[in-house]
């Protein structure tokens, strides 16, 4: 980590980091209700001259060749975790200000007030007006709920030692735990109703098709291999994963069918 960030110090277009006196920011808390009141999260917040700089760094380096390896040191995240905005040069945001930034991606998608490497915006004119002429920085705010004793691959970079989303709490209760599993079910609720979405418009562009379109064996069993080759990483069973897999995809199937049969019947 320190040599990630020595190195993001020297990079063209840097500006300034959040750190402590261990020179690093792995003492900041933040983000805990986003991992279930846990503070098991490395905290990454930095200022750029321009979405170029940032990119650049990001992708090269000791960086890039960190995030090809994050699965082994970081827990998955299904929402953002990435967010950037414009302010005055000279500012210097606090981790509160990330988190509402986060916060507001999530709700809204890429836009002027947080948006990403992806999808960005040029710095608003009234911000240039008010930084004096002065060229707004860009803040740039990661964080990610890392795992806790991870053997370190061979030729990797240094080693994480951070606590994980689950075990943050050296001894949670069973209220505590309770309580995670019910932040976690709800984010998987959501998700699921995404995926339903999809289905169901899946549904009607195969009104024209048979049956055998809709339950489609092949693309199954492609899409059970890929999620229990998904599972390892992530900390999951692989044969738990294929099992719930199953499941809603044979749910899935059946409301699709339903879509299917409502489309083909329509006038």
């Amino acid at each position: 980590m320190n040599e990630v960030n020595a190195e993001g110090d020297r990079a063209p277009g840097f500006v300034w980091r959040l750190q402590t006196e261990s020179g690093n920011a792995t003492d900041v808390e933040g983000f805990g209700w986003d991992v279930a009141g846990s503070h098991g999260v490395i905290v990454n917040l930095t200022t750029w001259t321009s979405t170029r700089a940032l990119s650049d760094f990001v992708f090269s380096g000791r960086h890039l060749a960190i995030m090809r390896q994050r699965r082994e040191w970081f827990h998955p995240v299904a929402e953002a975790t990435t967010a950037l905005w414009w302010v005055p040069a000279g500012a210097r945001p606090s981790v509160e200000e990330a988190e509402d930034r986060v916060r507001h991606l999530r709700r809204r998608g890429p836009t002027e007030n947080a948006f990403t490497l992806r999808r960005h915006y040029p710095a608003p004119d009234a911000l240039t007006h008010h930084a004096g002429h002065r060229r707004p920085i860009l803040p740039r705010l990661s964080f990610e709920p890392s795992r806790r004793g991870l053997a370190k691959p061979q030729g990797a970079g240094p080693k994480s030692s951070y606590t994980s989303r689950v075990d943050a709490r050296p001894n949670p209760d069973l209220t505590e735990i309770r309580e995670a599993i019910n932040v976690i079910d709800e984010r998987i609720v959501k998700l699921i109703g995404e995926r339903q979405a999809w289905v169901e418009q899946a549904g009607r562009l195969k009104r024209n098709q048979g049956e055998d379109a809709v339950r489609a064996p092949a693309r199954v069993d492609a899409v059970i291999s890929r999620m229990r080759l998904l599972a390892v990483p992530a900390g999951a069973s692989p044969e738990v994963v294929e099992r719930i897999y199953r499941a809603l995809i044979a749910s899935f199937v059946d409301l699709e069918l339903e879509v299917h049969s409502d489309e083909s019947t329509s006038p």
